[in-house]
């Protein structure tokens, strides 16, 4: 609970909406062999990006809306290049820059 009184407090601080990204979501997309996740979309494997900038291989839960809503106005909330990183950190870490609209926070479980 303290965790995530703490990330409101700095999102608010930074001006940035928080997000709270699960671990599991990063071993799902690695799983199906996933690149990216859009904060926007918020497909819970991820998916891949094909020559014309469309997702692919997206969950059957989440295929229809991600194909149909994923577009170029979802780029500054989306994040590459998970297939290069063995965990969610330092994805994220090494992903994401200073100007990414949100304050991202992987919750640590009790």
């Amino acid at each position: 609970m303290l965790d995530i009184l703490l990330t409101h407090s700095i999102a608010r601080r930074e001006n940035k909406p928080p997000f709270f990204f699960s671990r599991f979501n990063f071993e799902s997309m690695k799983e199906r062999g996933n690149t990216h996740y859009c904060c926007a979309c918020l497909a819970r494997a991820g998916f891949k990006i094909d020559v014309d900038g469309k997702p692919t291989n997206v969950s059957p839960e989440d295929g229809k809306y991600v194909q149909n809503h994923h577009d170029d106005t979802h780029a500054p909330y989306t994040i590459g290049n998970a297939d290069k990183y063995s965990n969610p950190w330092d994805w994220l870490e090494g992903e994401i820059k200073p100007d990414f609209p949100h304050l991202i926070i992987i919750p640590s479980l009790p």
